[in-house]
């Protein structure tokens, strides 16, 4: 594997900046473990050999993405290239001007960032932003999107960071996102400890498995897409949502009634009914069956993380270093300095990706609560 040529990844991560306006009391930055800086727009320019190579970009890092006042001139180029672009942002930020440049401009995706729903604990929680005020504003992102007859462009999501002291709220969550329009629902993130003593759920499933069936009940009837709830929470058990006909037929209720493009929604619907009419009355044999691999029996097996990121995702922070993920601080070079092709196939980056399939798997993948783990040959 070392001497091959990797392919130039599928996915990256651009830290714009790591300037922010809040002092949540989960971030990093409540230990001064960051300093502030943004990203030099030479070294952004740096960047484009992999542009062509690219499928999605994340313009994000540890800090307020709209605080960067060079994001719409990245957010424009990215979109010349045709690529998918995932932003997440605190939501203080969403004037009605950037709110029209978002969809004028097409970002596919944004995350909002709300570890709440009652506004006096998310208050507490996210430190200098306002719930109702942050709400206000993901109104105000709708009304653009109303305005232009979209579900697209920007979906939207809550993205939710689950701690002992909030756990409580993420089926409030499920509901407010139902509300909110926001058509990929909630993603779950599990907090990693930054001196927040005693926060973390990682070793405590038995707290949180109530709400998080609750939520994906509720979720499930509601139809908002609520994800991550196997990140961190090894072991858990969630109940399968099963569903009556009444429900069904609410959940479409609930989609449409959030839809401002009704008709390529009905039309996806029946394209989706299609398929599986399609399907059901197509047996192929065993030739066409895709991925139809014989399954071995493996006596011994090595223990690795389901991570595919030292392969397909690159992070490159707001110095222009260039690290394996988003959570490790190992660095692997600087665009500034280095081209991103030799860095990317460099004698490091090949031994850690020899290392992320042995027993001997890097310290910070071993503890990373991103990804579960697997049994390979």
């Amino acid at each position: 594997m070392r001497n091959q040529q990797a392919p130039f990844p599928t996915h990256l991560l651009i830290e714009t900046t790591t300037r922010c306006n809040l002092r949540c009391k989960q971030c990093a930055h409540v230990v001064g473990k960051y300093a502030f800086d943004d990203m030099n727009m030479a070294t952004f320019e740096r960047l484009r050999p992999l542009f062509p190579h690219v499928k999605q970009v994340a313009l994000y890092g540890h800090g307020e993405t709209f605080l960067y006042k060079h994001f719409f001139e990245m957010l424009e180029e990215l979109k010349w290239y045709d690529l998918s672009v995932y932003v997440t942002t605190n939501g203080t930020l969403l004037s009605e001007t950037v709110c029209e440049r978002l969809v004028e401009l097409g970002l596919d995706k944004l995350a909002i960032s709300m570890d709440a729903a009652t506004p006096e604990l998310f208050n507490e929680i996210r430190r200098g932003a306002d719930f109702e005020k942050v709400v206000q504003n993901i109104r105000r992102l709708n009304a653009a999107k109303q305005r232009a007859g979209r579900d697209d462009k920007p979906t939207l999501s809550l993205m939710y960071c689950a701690m002992k002291s909030n756990i409580q709220e993420l089926p409030k969550l499920v509901r407010l996102a139902d509300e909110l329009n926001m058509t990929h629902g909630v993603s779950v993130m599990n907090i990693v400890e930054y001196g927040v003593s005693g926060e973390a759920l990682a070793d405590h499933p038995e707290i949180a498995a109530p709400y998080l069936n609750e939520a994906n009940q509720l979720a499930a009837r509601l139809a908002v897409p609520l994800g991550g709830l196997d990140n961190g929470f090894e072991g858990l058990q969630l109940e399968p949502a099963r569903l009556t006909l009444a429900d069904k037929l609410y959940r479409n209720y609930r989609e449409f009634k959030r839809s401002f493009d009704r008709f390529s929604l009905l039309r996806a619907k029946i394209e989706r009914v299609w398929q599986k009419l399609f399907w059901a009355n197509h047996s192929p044999n065993a030739e066409e069956t895709p991925f139809a691999f014989p399954v071995e029996t493996v006596a011994h097996g090595v223990r690795v993380k389901k991570c595919r990121d030292p392969w397909d995702f690159l992070f490159i922070d707001v110095h222009g270093n260039v690290r394996v993920c988003c959570t490790s601080h190992r660095l692997m070079g600087n665009v500034n300095d280095t081209d991103i092709a030799a860095i990317w196939n460099s004698p490091a980056y090949q031994e850690f990706r020899d290392k992320m399939v042995s027993a001997d798997i890097p310290p910070e993948c071993a503890t990373c609560l991103r990804r579960e783990w697997m049994t390979i040959p």
